[in-house]
């Protein structure tokens, strides 16, 4: 079983690595509403 319990981005998302992060949220974000990926 996987478990994603939090994490905290501010640092990812002030970084040069914003761009790359928005595109893994969205990516994430897709796998949730597929039922892929359960939270």
């Amino acid at each position: 079983d996987l478990a994603l319990r939090g994490f905290w981005l501010q640092r990812w998302m002030t970084s040069d690595k914003a761009k790359e992060c928005r595109v893994m949220i969205d990516y994430l974000l897709s796998l949730v509403k597929d039922g892929q990926l359960k939270y």
